[in-house]
């Protein structure tokens, strides 16, 4: 590497850093992020592990948490913070500054330097790599597959045989959509073979060079790995059979209705298209360079180096098919465009080399450079607003059923009624919220060691010294305190808030408190 290249790279990285690392708490935990903080706390505290064929995805996050707590002396559920679970997927969005680098030599260095820019300043890689959701580790482990076995294509290596090996197997044990991705590379490897008889010897070729220890390394680093992790390091057996299940579990759920199902070009909307907040928000600059790289990948005049076109027709392909298949599944949520997204930021940055190589005139050069300029720093722009100001606001396309700041109405009282309360300890609360729609409130009310969770108005129970509710239950409640109790065992309840809060958009709950209680902080 060049001293301007390397110096250059290490600025881009730390524009990263400055974009994430900042207020990594400010945002409040979405439902997503607290079920896996909840479901990481049994394996943090109890060191156990099983993995679920129908929720949660794989084991990978929560393994990798596990170092990261460690290091932060975070031992319990209780001692958890955003700022370290979330530090998590901010490391493997950071190895995938590391995998362009593996690519440098076959692309050049100006595509991976705008890749790497585009890859700092995306607003959609900003926002998703401060979450702590599967997503993360799963790009970072895909492209990993794709750019060891094009490193071991080009040259036969043990080294790289094990790496494909073990990047398999964590992308696979990451998440279940790992079979779109495997599919679409699949299709575009073979319509790559079909379609150029050069790539199709060559493609011959190369497999032949492979020797056996290479097949038996790769395949038995992949194996142990696999196995190691839907086991829970074999601690439990049944994991290994329910992963082959989970893909038709999850196959299944992409046609069913769901509250999750969108038209075909959702993921164009939200990427390219959205209007929200008075604002225009789109990472249009990233699609046009990357259609521009598929240009200019299909067409060979534009490039003496047919390793390179090769490597790019297979970019091409692979990323247009993974979003194919995207938007015709049902099921869509936008942290999944991430998975093509990557793609198209590494198109992106071929688009741009290409069109500073192949267009000579210095004027033609200084206004498409311009132009990309003014872009690029529109990014920063949509960035900086989308993770900072409209954190949690519906106004953001990418706040997917996100709590909102004023569940904080909700629970810095509660907070403070423990604090007043000389039997804290003791404090019973009862969440009654319809369809269970309570998260991510099992995150916030983890220093509470007495909470129960329903449905709907439990009568035979006791009543708590706090009631969590959706408006809705209020009835059955007010039926349950003064007419099912007998008189003397009615307790007076009072509202906590003078107003219901919203959890997220469109579901709001309020608490109802007893009177003795209410007192402490009134």
């Amino acid at each position: 590497m060049t001293k301007k290249f390397t110096l250059a790279y290490i600025l881009i990285v730390f524009i990263a850093l400055a974009f994430r690392l900042p207020g990594l708490s400010f945002r409040p935990m979405h439902g997503d992020e607290a079920v896996n903080a909840i479901k990481y706390s049994n394996l943090l505290e109890q060191g156990e592990y099983h993995y679920n064929p129908a929720e949660y995805h794989g084991p990978t996050l929560y393994y990798f948490t596990l170092p990261v707590t460690y290091l932060a002396s975070e031992n319990t559920l209780q001692e958890l913070t955003e700022v370290t679970l979330r530090i998590v997927p901010l490391v493997f969005y950071f190895m995938l500054f590391a995998g362009l680098l593996t690519i440098k030599n076959r692309v050049g260095q100006v595509t991976v330097l705008m890749a790497a820019l585009l890859l700092a300043l995306s607003p959609a890689f900003v926002f998703y790599s401060r979450y702590y959701i599967h997503e993360m580790l799963f790009v970072c482990f895909s492209y990993a597959v794709i750019f060891a076995a094009y490193r071991l294509y080009q040259k036969a290596s043990v080294t790289w045989s094990v790496i494909l090996g073990i990047t398999l197997a964590l992308m696979m044990a990451t998440k279940e959509t790992w079979i779109i991705l495997f599919f679409a590379a699949l299709i575009s490897l073979s319509l790559l073979i079909v379609i150029y008889p050069q790539f199709r010897s060559e493609f011959i070729v190369r497999l032949k060079n492979l020797s056996p220890i290479m097949y038996i390394t790769g395949s038995l680093s992949f194996l142990l790995v696999y196995v190691v992790m839907f086991t829970s390091f074999m601690q439990d057996i049944s994991g290994f059979w329910d992963s082959f299940y989970s893909i038709w579990n999850y196959s299944s759920k992409s046609v069913e209705n769901s509250v999750h199902n969108h038209p075909w070009y959702q993921y164009i909307k939200w990427l390219l298209f959205n209007f929200r907040s008075g604002n225009f928000w789109s990472e249009g600059i990233i699609a046009l360079l990357a259609i521009t790289g598929v240009f200019y990948g299909f067409n060979s005049k534009f490039s003496k180096s047919v390793k390179l076109l090769f490597f790019m027709k297979f970019m091409s392909l692979f990323t247009l098919i993974a979003l194919a298949i995207f938007s015709v599944i049902l099921y869509k949520t936008p942290w999944n465009a991430l998975s093509f997204w990557f793609g198209m930021i590494i198109l992106a940055g071929f688009g741009y080399s290409a069109l500073m190589r192949n267009i000579h005139k210095l004027l033609y050069k200084k206004m498409i450079s311009g132009i990309v300029i003014i872009a690029i720093i529109d990014l920063a722009w949509q960035s900086y607003q989308l993770n900072f100001t409209y954190n949690e606001d519906p106004g953001n396309p990418y706040t997917y059923a996100q709590p909102q700041k004023d569940i904080f109405r909700l629970l810095n009282p509660l907070q403070d009624i423990a604090q007043k309360n000389p039997d804290k300890e003791n404090i019973y609360i009862q969440v009654i919220v319809e369809n269970n729609d309570y998260w991510p409130l099992p995150w916030y009310l983890r220093d509470f060691s007495k909470v129960g969770w329903w449905s709907n108005v439990n009568m035979e129970l006791p009543s708590a010294d706090i009631i969590i509710t959706s408006p809705g239950m209020e009835g059955d409640l007010l039926h349950k305190f003064y007419e099912i109790n007998p008189p003397g065992k009615r307790d007076l309840y009072v509202p906590l808030l003078s107003e219901d809060v919203n959890l997220r958009p469109g579901v709001k709950i309020n608490a109802l408190v007893k009177l003795d209680i209410y007192n402490l902080i009134h």
